[in-house]
C-alpha cells in the first residue's frame, strides 16, 4: 500500500501548478496596467504639448474654423484620456481579482505542503515505533534463549535490562 505522503505528492503538485498559473496571470494583468497606464501617460503629454502649442500660437490670429478644429480636436483627446482612465480602472480591478485568486491558491498549495509534511513525520514515528519494538522484541528473545540455554547466565543478564 502506498504511504498518505506519497499519495499527497500529484495532488501537491497540482496545486503547484495551479498556483504558479495563478501567478502567470497576475504578472499578465499587471503588464497590461502598465501598458495602459503608459498609454494614458501619453495621451496626456500629448493634450499637454497640443494646448501650449495653442497658447504660443495665440498671438497669430486664428480664424473662427481652426480654433473650432482645435476644441473640438482636445475634447476629442480628452475624452480617449477619460476612455483610457476607465481602461486602467478595469484593469486594476481585474488584477485585483486575480492577486486574490492567487493568494487563495498559494494559500491551498501551502496547507497541502503542510499536510504532506504532517504525514511524512508521522510516518517517520511510525517506523521509529516499529524498529524500536521490533528491537525490543528481539532482546525479549534473546533473553528468553539465555535462560533456555543457561538459566543461571540467564538470571545476570535481566538484572542488566
Amino acid at each position: 500500500m502506498m504511504k498518505r505522503s506519497k499519495r499527497m505528492q500529484p495532488v501537491l503538485e497540482l496545486a503547484s501548478r495551479k498556483e504558479q498559473e495563478s501567478l502567470r496571470r497576475c504578472g499578465a494583468a499587471q503588464q497590461r496596467i502598465d501598458d495602459a497606464q503608459a498609454k494614458l501617460c501619453q495621451l496626456q503629454d500629448y493634450a499637454e504639448d497640443y494646448r501650449q502649442r495653442g497658447n504660443s500660437a495665440g498671438s497669430v490670429a486664428l480664424d473662427l474654423v481652426q480654433l473650432q478644429a482645435s476644441r473640438h480636436f482636445l475634447e476629442r483627446l480628452h475624452d480617449a484620456m477619460r476612455q483610457q482612465q476607465a481602461e486602467v480602472e478595469r484593469l486594476q480591478r481585474s488584477a485585483t481579482v486575480l492577486r486574490q485568486e492567487w493568494m487563495a491558491a498559494r494559500r491551498y498549495r501551502d496547507s497541502l505542503a503542510d499536510l504532506a509534511e504532517r504525514y511524512r513525520h508521522e510516518e517517520h514515528t511510525a517506523h521509529e515505533r516499529a524498529a524500536q519494538h521490533r528491537a525490543d522484541d528481539l532482546a525479549g528473545q534473546r533473553l528468553a534463549w539465555m535462560r533456555r540455554d543457561d538459566p543461571a547466565q540467564a538470571a545476570v543478564a535481566g538484572d542488566r535490562s
